[in-house]
Order: C-alpha cells, then sequence, then structure tokens
C-alpha cells in the first residue's frame, strides 16, 4: 500500500549533499533516483547516519541558464541494494526557500502526468 502523499518523480539529476555534522563536512557529489516536494532519493553514495542534516543543492539547467534548487534537509532512510550493495539515502526535506520550493513544483508538475 502506497503511503506517500506526494507525487514523486523518477528523475536524475547531479545534486550536492553537504552534511551539517563538525564529524563529516565533505560534499557528497550524487545523483538522484526521484524526486518530490518532500524530499528526495540520491542513490550510489556513502551512508550517512539517519537524522543527519545537510545542505541540499539541486543543479537544475535549461540551455545556459542555470537554475538551481537549494534547501536543507535530514537524512530519513538508508536503502541498500542487494546484491550490488550500492547505497541510497531518503533526505526529506526540513527547509527550502520559496524561488526553490516553486522551481520544484513547476518540474514536478511539467514532467508528471499524476499531478493534479
Amino acid at each position: 500500500m502506497e503511503r506517500r502523499r506526494q507525487p514523486r518523480l523518477a528523475f536524475a539529476v547531479a545534486v550536492e549533499v553537504c552534511p551539517l555534522s563538525e564529524d563529516d563536512t565533505e560534499a557528497i557529489a550524487a545523483t538522484t533516483q526521484d524526486i518530490c516536494m518532500t524530499g528526495l532519493l540520491i542513490r550510489d553514495v556513502k551512508p550517512l547516519p539517519e537524522g543527519t542534516v545537510c545542505d541540499i543543492a539541486i543543479a537544475l539547467s535549461s540551455g545556459d541558464l542555470e537554475m538551481p534548487i537549494k534547501a536543507q534537509g535530514r537524512v530519513v532512510r538508508q536503502v541498500c541494494s542487494q546484491p550490488s550493495g550500492d547505497q541510497s539515502l531518503g533526505i526529506q526535506f526540513t527547509d527550502i526557500d520559496g524561488d526553490s520550493q516553486e522551481l520544484l513544483w513547476k518540474v514536478i508538475r511539467y514532467n508528471s502526468t499524476s499531478c493534479e
């Protein structure tokens, strides 16, 4: 049974995740697997503990125009694919500015036929 309230869009785009902990400040370059208005799933990354707070920059572009989506989020789940062992992280947005939120909504709306 599907419990999500927001439509989730399979969407592969470059993303940079920067953990905000004292132990691990190195940014992680990754690719999204899917995205929705409340968070995203990134694939093939090193694991981060659940609860880790991160700055997130999603790199969108159209021609020569760069349109980053910037947000802050929290790791809410880790998914390990068997047998490859690839790690994916589910990150829930905790703070996203109005411009980024509007751009994200347009991306999801434009690319999804299930949004109403």
